[in-house]
């Protein structure tokens, strides 16, 4: 009886130690928030001919189009890590962007000597190279902390660093190709969002699960197409020449019709392209039948900041297949 007993107690002392240890790999990299947010770029993707190749490897250059696809979407936003538990978050390019330029860093250096994520231009001052090399306090880790198994990162490591440090270098580039070299200086203007409402009676077109392609069900005689833009510095409506193109390819724009946008003081208000909701103050009503005929339609807008002296365009040529599909539309 006793023997029993005993052994009931080890094996209950035995799941106990077993549920602890569970509990510490899951909460490892919990940032004790619960849930995770919501990833507005979790789309459906149409297809963009050409310009979308499935299973194949990206080259390796010093782009953040290039260096998302092949070091920190498969290397950092594994489970439970980059994944949108911590600070950056590598999900996506856009959000490996918007949590890596300028941004403090969450767990600064004893030092103190790095005041951001990435400062443009300044590689040997960004914490995110000093990550990548050096234990910051002796019990940090190097980063990547682990990699999945079928990871490339520890034979292509040198090389990554390398194309990591040389886009800091060069500007630290957004995904279309734009980059501030200092903090604070005029930056290009910013898309938020992208929409499309029927021109009879103003509803807004739903798109296809998330960030995916906009829909259109029916044939009215008209669409209002809607544009979000943001500038650090100059008022929106001293813009140069807004204009809307429309395409029947993802990329070629050479036969594409063009449309001027007019700026709003009483914008409409719908979900952007982060899925908060932002202002469209710039707007073009077209004819239906003034559109090109084809299914998909591919857009693009251009826009010159008067203090930058340059266009603008969004989406470009290399911008990632989830941004140009967010700017197509389904007849």
């Amino acid at each position: 009886m006793k023997g029993r007993r005993r052994k009931h107690i080890m094996i209950s002392y035995q799941a106990f130690f077993i549920l602890i240890i569970s509990l510490l790999l899951i909460v490892g990299c919990d940032n004790g928030e619960g849930e995770l947010p919501p990833n507005p770029f979790n789309v459906e993707e149409i297809d963009l001919g050409d310009t979308l190749v499935s299973d194949t490897v990206v080259p390796l250059t010093s782009t953040l189009n290039s260096l998302h696809s092949r070091v920190f979407k498969p290397t950092c936003a594994n489970s439970g890590c980059h994944d949108g538990h911590f600070s950056p978050d590598f999900r996506t390019i856009s959000g490996t962007y918007a949590t890596l330029l300028w941004v403090s860093p969450v767990k600064p250096s004893p030092s103190g000597s790095y005041s951001y994520l990435v400062e443009p231009g300044q590689p040997d001052k960004s914490m995110l190279m000093h990550r990548l090399l050096k234990d910051i306090d002796g019990q940090s880790g190097i980063m990547p902390l682990a990699v999945d198994p079928d990871s490339d990162w520890d034979s292509l490591k040198l090389d990554y660093l390398y194309q990591i440090r040389e886009w800091i270098r060069k500007g630290a580039a957004d995904p279309t190709g734009n980059s501030s070299v200092s903090i604070g200086s005029d930056l290009p203007p910013f898309q938020e969002g992208f929409a499309i409402a029927l021109g009879t009676t103003g509803e807004f077109l739903q798109r296809k699960r998330g960030n995916g392609p906009l829909q259109l069900a029916s044939a009215p005689a008209s669409l209002k197409f809607w544009v979000s833009l943001s500038d650090d510095q100059t008022p929106l409506n001293q813009l140069i020449e807004p204009t809307l193109y429309a395409s029947a390819h993802a990329t070629d724009y050479s036969q594409a019709k063009r449309y001027p946008l007019t700026w709003t003081s009483s914008p409409e208000f719908e979900p952007g392209y982060l899925g908060d909701e932002v202002a469209y103050k710039f707007y073009v009503e077209i004819p239906l039948a003034n559109l090109p005929a084809s299914s998909p339609l591919f857009f693009r807008i251009a826009v010159q900041d008067p203090a930058l002296g340059v266009v603008s365009e969004i989406p470009v040529p290399d911008s990632p297949p989830h941004l140009v599909t967010y700017f197509s539309l389904e007849k």
